[in-house]
């Protein structure tokens, strides 16, 4: 499975792509650190999975998966935030329902 870890911290990114790419042998995690970097630069088809920060400069993890989901509307997209002080429910867009995350 291809994964994209964007967050505007590099050494959180790379921490994150490790853990995974160790957890799982399937598992190939590539970082970028601009949310806008993704938009212009990478195919959304390329990855399976895309996982966001949700407090980034330019484009928040949630304006960012609104652009992504443009194109890909049931790219898997789960957002995080290592903030405490983000209480904004994380929300799930599918065509069918909302769902959110509340933490």
């Amino acid at each position: 499975m291809r994964i994209l870890h964007v967050d505007d911290e590099p050494d959180f990114a790379d921490l994150t792509a490790t853990y995974l790419e160790r957890t799982m042998d399937s598992f190939t995690v590539d970082t970028a650190i601009w949310a806008d970097e993704v938009i212009t630069d990478r195919p959304r088809d390329t990855y399976d999975c895309i996982i966001s920060d949700y407090d980034m400069p330019g484009l928040n993890g949630l304006k960012f998966r609104e652009r992504i989901r443009e194109d890909a509307s049931k790219l898997p997209f789960p957002t995080l935030s290592a903030h405490s002080y983000v209480f904004t429910p994380v929300v799930e867009y599918r065509p069918e329902h909302y769902r959110a995350s509340f933490y």
